[in-house]
């Protein structure tokens, strides 16, 4: 069976709310590891870049992405070991900048075997 990666985006005012429901859907992915092998939270800062948000990634999921390179080379390469991490969850909280999730390596069109 293949399945869409697919992203949802929780958007609003300040103190409505947003964190606290993605909160609560972490937690609740988190006691389903029959479903999503890895579930990670990422908090962003008022300071966002592209290349930080690669980093925080990486880490997240025990990968090491070259310092030197720039940030398309970085997102080819962290794209190839996301992708070879099936049923994964990625959350981001507190951004405050739009981007493109391409940019930074998260592909958003890949079929997935399930």
């Amino acid at each position: 069976m293949y399945s869409r990666q697919r992203s949802i985006g929780i958007y609003g005012m300040r103190g409505v709310g947003k964190t606290t429901l993605a909160a609560h859907i972490h937690n609740q992915l988190q006691d389903k590891p029959d479903i999503f092998f890895h579930v990670c939270w990422i908090a962003m800062s008022q300071e966002f870049s592209i290349y930080a948000l690669q980093d925080l990634i990486a880490e997240a999921f025990g990968l090491c992405l070259p310092k030197g390179k720039d940030v398309m080379s970085r997102a080819g390469e962290l794209r190839t070991a996301l992708s070879a991490i099936q049923n994964h969850v990625i959350i981001l909280d507190d951004l405050w900048d739009d981007f493109h999730p391409e940019k930074v390596g998260i592909s958003r069109r890949t079929n997935v075997k399930i």
